[in-house]
Parts: C-alpha cells; sequence; structure tokens
C-alpha cells in the first residue's frame, strides 16, 4: 500500500490542531494517564483553542487527532496523527480489526508488536497486521501517523 506524499510536521499539527477547521471537525482528543482517549469538547472554537494551548504547553497528554485522511486527500484508510512528548501515555496493549501501518513524521516512536520491540525513527513506517496486540510507548518525543487499512478487516 502506497502511503500518501503528506508531509506532517510539529509546526503544521500545531496549526492544524489549533485550526477552526479542527474544531468543527470535533475529532481531537487527549490520551491521559487513564489511558484511553478523551474528546476536547467545546462550545467555542475561542474555547477550544485556549484548551489545546494549555495541553500543548503541559506536554503531558498525548493529543490524538482523527480524520487526518482528509487533509492528505487519501482514500485508502483513515488516518489518525498523534503528538506525543517524553513518557506521555499512550494505550496499552490492543489490536485493531484493520491492518495498521505507523509512520513516523518527526522524533522517534517505540512499538510493541507481538512482544517484539521496533525503534522508528522520522521517515520510518512498519505494519501491523489486523488483530496483532501491540502498544506505542512515548520514551521521546515525536509525531506520527497511523494509517488504519480499509479493506483488511477482520472478525
Amino acid at each position: 500500500m502506497l502511503l500518501p506524499n503528506f508531509e506532517f510536521t510539529y509546526q503544521k499539527f500545531e496549526d492544524y490542531i489549533l485550526s477552526e477547521e479542527a474544531f468543527l471537525y470535533d475529532r481531537t482528543f487527549t490520551i491521559d494517564k487513564s489511558l484511553k482517549d478523551d474528546k476536547i469538547v467545546s462550545d467555542t472554537y475561542e474555547e477550544y483553542y485556549a484548551k489545546v494551548q494549555i495541553k500543548l504547553a503541559e506536554q503531558c497528554d498525548t493529543l490524538k487527532v482523527e480524520g487526518i485522511e482528509l487533509l492528505a486527500n487519501w482514500e485508502h484508510g483513515t488516518i489518525h496523527a498523534f503528538r506525543y512528548w517524553k513518557n506521555s501515555s499512550s494505550f496499552p496493549v490492543h489490536t485493531d480489526p484493520v491492518d495498521v501501518i505507523i509512520e513516523v513524521h518527526e522524533g522517534e516512536k517505540f512499538i510493541e508488536i507481538d512482544k517484539k520491540m521496533h525503534n522508528l525513527v522520522k521517515g520510518e513506517a512498519i505494519s501491523i497486521p489486523a488483530n496483532t496486540p501491540h502498544r506505542a510507548l512515548n520514551e521521546k518525543e515525536g509525531l506520527m501517523l497511523s494509517y488504519g487499512l480499509y479493506g483488511t478487516e477482520q472478525p
């Protein structure tokens, strides 16, 4: 599967997550110490902007934005962007019902797939087959995209 020719930097992520478009699309989440994603809920763009600014400044919780496939003009699945800092929270071991590709756009990412650790750096990607146990570890700062591939669903 060819990934989109889509460059996402820290600055582009920050510009997008703080945009009115991201607020209106309503697909911005934090992953905090409870290890689950919580939607950033706001009644106004100003309130949303302030909440996201605080999260960016704190550099504690992982920030997740869904719907990046719309920005990348990619029709082969979903794309979620994750901005994380050293030791920020991530999901526990889990599986996905579709094949997933993880691509690092900034920094580094440590991925445990089926109990084997992988260290990815900027420009590298790894494939995770559907229903394979995996988790991401935020041992260093970074920005990654997670591609969920259409047509690879498994029971």
